[in-house]
Order: structure tokens, then sequence, then C-alpha cells
């Protein structure tokens, strides 16, 4: 039986704003995230595919694992942006994108590759809105992964 995650989020709410993101060039994102999408930074649909492909043991430990790494992730892109490396900022962007995708965090996925794009360009007045989102967003997200639940506690 799949355990159920009980969120009220819904990722069909958050089709609109982002498909309104990423069809505009990054020179010409909007800056600031609806109040009313910082409810709905986990997809709990793809919690349920996660721990039904792979079990709620392997979920919970993922999640914690997306969890522990998110200071060191954040951590990586600032030191990118900071020290103007290009190469470190995409690869620092992609982990996390691919990490939150896994993880349900769509909100989080989609500013990492927004940021991986600004990294790939060097947009460098864009790096510093968009990591304040990434750290605004994701500081969220770890919040409500954290808070799930998903499986009983898995010895270390």
């Amino acid at each position: 039986m799949m355990t159920q995650i009980h969120l009220q989020e819904s990722c069909a709410s958050l089709e609109g704003f982002w498909w309104q993101i990423m069809s505009l060039a990054v020179d010409d994102m909007k800056m600031t995230l609806p109040l009313s999408s910082l409810d709905s930074v986990v997809c709990a649909q793809t919690l349920d595919k996660l721990i039904e492909d792979l079990g709620a043991e392997y979920t919970s430990r993922f999640i914690g694992q997306f969890c522990s790494m998110w200071p060191g992730r954040l951590e990586r892109l600032e030191s990118a942006m900071h020290s103007f490396n290009s190469a470190e900022g995409q690869d620092a962007a992609l982990s996390l994108k691919s990490g939150a995708l896994m993880a349900g965090a769509t909100q989080l996925a989609e500013l990492a590759d927004c940021l991986h794009r600004a990294f790939s360009e060097m947009l460098v007045e864009k790096l510093g809105e968009l990591i304040g989102l990434v750290r605004d967003v994701g500081c969220h997200s770890v919040q409500m992964l954290s808070t799930l639940g998903i499986s009983q506690k898995i010895p270390a």
C-alpha cells in the first residue's frame, strides 16, 4: 500500500506561473514569486510516485539526504556567484535541479534551471536575485519536506 502524504498543495497550481517564467528570456525574467505559490513548493504526487516506485524507506532516506545537503548546495551557488565561476555555478544549479525534481520540490527545481541558464550566460545582475529566490524557496521546501514523515523513522 502506498504511503499517503498529506499535503494540501497541488502541482497543477504552479503550471501557469512556471510556464510564464520559462517562456521568457532570462534577461526579462520577473524576479518575484506570487505569495500563493509558496504554499505549493512540494508536489505530493511526485513523492507518492517515488514511494510507489522505490519504497517508503528509500524515499525517506533520499528526502533526508536532500534536506541535509541543502546548506552545502546553497553555499556552492553563492560561492560560484561571488567568484564569477560559471562552470561551478552551472554544476551546482544542475545538482540542485535534479535533486529537487526527484524530491518533488518543483518550484526549487524550476528556479535552479533558471539559475543554470543565468550562470551559463553569466548574467551577473540576475544571479543575486535568483539566488535570493532559491534561498527562500529552498528553505521553505526543506522545511516542508522535513516535516512530512514519509515513513517510520529509519534506524541509522
